[in-house]
């Protein structure tokens, strides 16, 4: 599929068509890494209750929040993780090189997003347990990770219509961010409220992190279709 991509003059991908392997590859590696560490896990995982971060933790037999945790394959998680953030990230800044408009603001945010998924493998959950600083790190990261990774979406809208995207793409990348961050104040809401109980902690942590791959992948798949199309329009 490379081969039907625009070229540069020394025959390597344009900085687009790079932008949008490397967020094709960035879905992978979090889904790919995200199903086999979950399918290890005892007991099993459980997709709409347990959180993300359980498949990162170290060790086994311990209990977080009444979840008996036991990651086996935690170190592939946590991998998977920081590959994720860096994957996104140099796919922004390669988007950026094409773009005209909002690229600044666009990098900072998938930067953002990168800095916050390393700091989630650095200080897994169980690490932190009565390390009160531990604890705040890797909950920082997850903020920053999610939080900057639906507002690096949302800014992906500007940035995907200088890539000649539609106007489609447009309003995806808005909905799809505002999704992520609405799913995101419903966890907030869920951890401080025992009244309100729309879903478990743990789907809502899934929404807003879902909505940021599902926006690479998207992304990544409409400019495979439309770039080629673009280059044959400029010869």
């Amino acid at each position: 599929m490379a081969q039907q991509l625009p070229l540069d003059r020394a025959g390597r991908l344009t900085p687009a068509a790079l932008a949008a392997a490397l967020w094709l590859a960035a879905a992978a590696v979090y889904l790919g890494g995200e199903a086999l560490a979950a399918v290890a896990f005892v007991p099993p995982y459980r997709y709409a209750i347990d959180y993300i971060s359980d498949l990162g933790v170290p060790d086994c037999g311990i209990v977080i929040d009444g979840r008996a945790i036991c990651s086996p394959r935690h170190a592939l998680m946590n991998a998977a993780f920081v590959l994720h953030g860096l994957l996104f990230a140099a796919a922004a800044l390669a988007a950026g090189r094409a773009a005209r408009t909002g690229r600044t603001a666009f990098a900072a945010l998938a930067l953002t997003h990168g800095a916050g998924l390393a700091l989630v493998a650095a200080f897994p959950t169980d690490a932190a347990a009565g390390v009160d600083a531990s604890l705040w790190i890797h909950r920082a990261g997850a903020l920053a990770a999610i939080a900057g990774g639906n507002a690096a979406v949302m800014a992906g809208a500007r940035v995907g219509a200088a890539l000649g995207l539609s106007p489609l793409h447009r309003r995806a990348s808005l909905v799809l961010g505002g999704a992520g961050i609405a799913a995101l104040l419903m966890l907030g809401v869920d951890v401080a409220s025992t009244r309100i109980d729309v879903l478990a902690g743990g789907a809502w942590e899934r929404i807003s992190v879902y909505t940021i791959v599902a926006w690479e992948a998207l992304t990544g798949a409409w400019l495979l279709t439309t770039l080629p199309r673009q280059a044959r329009r400029a010869r």
